[in-house]
């Protein structure tokens, strides 16, 4: 969340300034919005996007009354493009999709999230004994367990995260909405033109087997959301307005 701010911003200016509206959002708990991060749940922040769907729409009819309604694109980063597609299932209306290195299976991100954990209470890096406690019980709950100890939340990288965040993110799968448009799938390597990763080669061919047509590439940059020190992948931003921009009517 805090690596990724920059380039999320930078891309928004920049597609901003070849004629797209852009609603930048905070979901619950994150950046500007209201909340703490601990009271944020998965649902929650589906439904901060659906919201931000309605706000973005109204916006544009504001500002442009006599436009036609423009298309809609949902743009997620990692997990986030798991949020996207969920949130696109619910807008009805045809939704094209922005993924950037997105996530294939939210149960796999959060076992992730559950190593930090683990990693950071083994360094002691604060709420050490919470955070075991929070990754052990989430990560194999048994019955005996759940009624003896109410589920607490999980400390991940300094935040504190709802015990139902995990199992909302858990369950998430990056599956195509049946009112899917256009979907641009961009991932970032160091390398250049590396062979995608076998969930990867996966999650493309059930997309494409749905019936979407999906624009997948690679793309030459840092992992800028997991980096040390903040990091831009210029690439990354041309490579998202060209890609957006292609077919679009002047």
């Amino acid at each position: 969340m805090n690596k990724s701010r920059r380039m999320v911003a930078l891309q928004a200016r920049a597609l901003a300034g070849c004629g797209f509206a852009v609603l930048q959002m905070d979901a619950l708990g994150c950046g500007d919005s209201a909340g703490d991060m601990q009271d944020a749940t998965w649902a929650d922040w589906v439904d901060d996007a659906v919201q931000a769907v309605g706000i973005a729409r109204q916006r544009y009819a504001q500002a442009w009354p006599s436009a036609p309604p423009p298309a809609l694109w949902l743009w997620g980063l990692r997990s986030g493009a798991l949020l996207a597609c969920e949130a696109a299932s619910r807008v009805g209306t045809p939704v094209n999709l922005l993924f950037w290195q997105p996530v294939t299976s939210g149960k796999t991100n959060w076992q992730q999230f559950l190593r930090l954990a683990k990693v950071g209470a083994a360094l002691g890096k604060g709420g050490a004994s919470n955070a075991t406690d929070a990754t052990d019980a989430d990560a194999t709950p048994g019955a005996a367990a759940a009624e003896a100890q109410p589920a607490q939340p999980a400390l991940i990288a300094g935040y504190r995260l709802h015990p139902a965040f995990g199992g909302g993110l858990s369950a998430a799968r990056l599956a195509p909405p049946a009112n899917a448009g256009r979907v641009v799938w961009l991932d970032i390597s160091p390398q250049v033109d590396p062979e995608p990763t076998p969930a990867t080669r996966l999650a493309l061919d059930a997309w494409n087997n749905a019936g979407c047509a999906v624009q997948h590439r690679h793309v030459t940059g840092p992992a800028f959301w997991q980096t040390t020190e903040i990091e831009d992948a210029p690439a990354l931003l041309q490579a998202t307005v060209e890609a957006l921009a292609d077919g679009v009517a002047p």
